[in-house]
């Protein structure tokens, strides 16, 4: 397996960011989503406090504040007053308002929360106890529909929100007025290119060549053209393993996220193979940091070790950040495009 890229440094590193949350005895939380803002400051889902915490970056500083949530649940109205259950994505629009896919197992259906200003609201979805008398729907108005586990946001050109809903094994597109429409996955008897439909969708994200990538449950990621919706396989197999190589040799176990630069290189976390892959179209797959091995080791890219890594996003300088659930940190790999 390939430790480094050609066209990476190859001194890159990984370093663990060491938070500390204003107002917090320790240092314990859960990150299970981030975000940038148009400001670059960096904004974290604490799933284990159901809140959102903010950060910084150009001061340097590891020092988070807490942005929104005020404990389990699900409440709309001003922000310190705001409540959330698992985070699983947020997503800065242009406007700077933040989308956050929200997931409460227990009494709430699966939301969209959208935070505009000081003041937070749901966008798609409802509670769960005030539609007993009826049922959900999967396509529809945003009031009416149930999305189960949405994992992923992004927005198209139009305004559009793009969500991978992957207990539902769909892709969904929300539009500027709220109308719920499926993108991909909607026939269960659909098969593509002689592979199941849609499996466990964790990520669905734009790029520039392929239209969208999507990273699934069944150890492989496949994209899709804008244009014709037509899914095709974009590299690994359903047996799932470890390999580097050309993108029909290449093996993934369990991708959860991924992130695509300027380039159409596309960066992902592959979770159970504790590493960070990156996919080059036309050319292959190689393994950016990660020995594979389960671990929290910091260091030089090609020793380094990971604890399950689970969200990825780019940072502007084209570091990596990465969240895992193994170790309920943030790690951040930093190298030099040549």
């Amino acid at each position: 397996m390939n430790r480094a890229i050609s066209w990476y440094d190859r001194h890159a590193s990984v370093e663990t960011m060491e938070l500390k949350v204003a107002g917090q005895r320790g240092r314990t939380i859960k990150p299970s989503a981030l975000a940038f803002n148009s400001k670059d400051d960096l904004f974290i889902g604490d799933e284990l406090h159901s809140r959102i915490l903010t950060l910084d970056m150009a001061c340097g500083s590891c020092d988070a504040s807490a942005f929104t949530g005020n404990g389990k649940g699900q409440r709309d109205g001003w922000k310190g007053q705001a409540r959330f259950g698992d985070i699983r994505a947020m997503l800065f629009a242009a406007d700077d308002s933040l989308y956050v896919t929200d997931y409460y197992t227990h009494d709430y259906a699966d939301t969209i929360r959208v935070i505009r200003g000081n003041r937070v609201q749901t966008y798609v979805g409802r509670l769960r106890r005030a539609a007993r008398d009826g049922d959900y729907k999967s396509v529809g108005t945003a009031e009416g529909v149930r999305l189960h586990e949405a994992e992923s946001l992004e927005m198209l050109s139009d305004g559009s929100l793009l969500v991978a809903v992957k207990g539902q094994g769909r892709v969904v597109i929300v539009s500027p007025d709220r109308i719920v429409t499926d993108f991909v996955g909607d026939d269960p008897g659909q098969y593509y290119e002689g592979i199941v439909p849609l499996w466990g969708p964790s990520d669905a994200k734009l790029h520039p060549k392929l239209g969208v990538v999507f990273c699934e449950s069944c150890n492989i990621l496949r994209f899709c053209s804008l244009e014709d919706r037509q899914v095709r396989l974009l590299t690994g197999q359903l047996s799932g393993g470890h390999r580097d190589g050309s993108l029909r040799e290449a093996l993934f176990r369990y991708p959860t996220s991924l992130t695509v630069n300027q380039s159409g290189h596309i960066f992902v976390a592959d979770k159970d193979n504790n590493a960070i892959r990156v996919i080059v179209p036309g050319e292959g797959v190689f393994t950016v940091a990660g020995t594979g091995v389960w671990g929290k080791r910091d260091g030089p890219v090609n020793e380094s070790e990971f604890a399950w890594p689970c969200k990825i996003l780019m940072m502007s300088d084209s570091s990596l950040l990465v969240t895992e659930r193994g170790s309920d940190v943030i790690r951040c790999i930093r190298f030099q495009v040549r």
